[in-house]
Formats: C-alpha cells, sequence, structure tokens
C-alpha cells in the first residue's frame, strides 16, 4: 500500500497544463553526489580522471520519460587525475585546452526506454539517450546507454541533505580522442595514452 500512495503521489505532481503532462525541471547540484569519470587504458598506463564538480538540469515528462532534454557541464580545470602535472598537461592546447575551451559539455536531446512505464518512487529504466557531446570545442551527436531511476523524497534522503524527489542518471560510454581534435605527442599514443577512452556518468538531479 505505501509503495502504490508513493507511486501516486510522484505521479500526481507531474506538472498539468489543460490536462496535459508537461516537464518538470530536476536541477544537477555539484557536489561528492555527481561523479564524471575517464579512464585511459593504454599498453603501459592507465589513467583515471574524475570530477564531482558537474552542474545541468534535466526536464524530463514523468509520465513519457522518453520526452526528456537537458544539459550538463563538465569544468576542464575540475577534472584530477592523481597527478598535478598530469592536471596540468590534461588543460593544454594539445589535450582539452582548458583556456579556450573551459567546459566539457552533452546536451541531452531525447531518450529511448525499453520499458514504456511511467517514472514513479521505485520506478529504474534502462535504454539509450541521444545527445550532442562537446569536447575540446567540438561536438558530435552520439547514442549512449542510460540507467535512470526516480527516487521519492524521503526522510532519508534529508539525512543527505536531498531536498525532494531525485533522479539517479547512469552511463557509460567510449569516445575516440582524435575525433574531439585531442591529439597528445605521438610517442605517448597507445603506449601511456588510450586512443579510445572511457567515460562513466553517475548523476543525481533534484526536483526542488
Amino acid at each position: 500500500m505505501r509503495q502504490i500512495m508513493l507511486t501516486l503521489c510522484a505521479l500526481a505532481s507531474t506538472a498539468m497544463i489543460g490536462g496535459v503532462a508537461v516537464a518538470e525541471t530536476f536541477n544537477v547540484p555539484p557536489g561528492n553526489i555527481q561523479l564524471v569519470e575517464f579512464e585511459s587504458e593504454a599498453d603501459i598506463e592507465t589513467i583515471r580522471g574524475i570530477s564531482t564538480a558537474v552542474s545541468g538540469k534535466l526536464d524530463v515528462n514523468l509520465a513519457s520519460p522518453g520526452n526528456v532534454t537537458g544539459k550538463v557541464v563538465v569544468p576542464v580545470a575540475t577534472i584530477k587525475t592523481g597527478n598535478t602535472t598530469r592536471d596540468e598537461h590534461l588543460a593544454e592546447p594539445n589535450w582539452l585546452d582548458a583556456k579556450s575551451h573551459p567546459n566539457l559539455t552533452f546536451e541531452l536531446v531525447s531518450a529511448s526506454f525499453k520499458d514504456t512505464k511511467a517514472l514513479a518512487a521505485g520506478v529504474s529504466l534502462r535504454g539509450k539517450a541521444t545527445g550532442k557531446l562537446t569536447i575540446k570545442g567540438v561536438t558530435k551527436t552520439i547514442t549512449v546507454p542510460i540507467r535512470i531511476k526516480y527516487i521519492a523524497a524521503s526522510d532519508k534522503l534529508k539525512k543527505l541533505y536531498i531536498q525532494g524527489n531525485a533522479l539517479r542518471v547512469k552511463s557509460t560510454f567510449e569516445v575516440t580522442l582524435a575525433d574531439f581534435g585531442i591529439k597528445p605527442p605521438d610517442q605517448l599514443i597507445g603506449a601511456k595514452v588510450a586512443e579510445v577512452v572511457t567515460i562513466k556518468v553517475a548523476l543525481t538531479a533534484v526536483d526542488k
């Protein structure tokens, strides 16, 4: 019964205009509940970088989650690899060129899910998201796997300083450095730097 009530409350919270459900905004606040990570697995070195200084928003129709748009921003200067010298190199022109292009961005255009159910308390959906990824000023349209879960407001969330309902969004995908104009020295590619990098995203968006 409690689960049914939570589901009904979540669906009832969806904004209505003329009887038609419209998108609600969920904000992505910077902090430790956010994580964007990259991993470069080369022949003789593995490099991992992370940032928790992620911000943005999602506009999603809870009754029809495929109708979702949004934008996520990651400042290049906030990416840390565990080595300050390497972090400085990452910001240089051959790499991410933080001076000319201070942010990495992903603009979400749409999504499709295997299950067509509405997002409500405890519901988790898997599918694909399509959007525009911009790295070093180069924008590519990509489609990536996505998992999204609706977490209803609760005392437990309040103890974590999360006021309101939340959406937990996760994705893992690959990007090819050359596609975005990233050109490390030739002697590093393949040996210390992989040509294809894995990106992992784990974000919590909140409606209040």
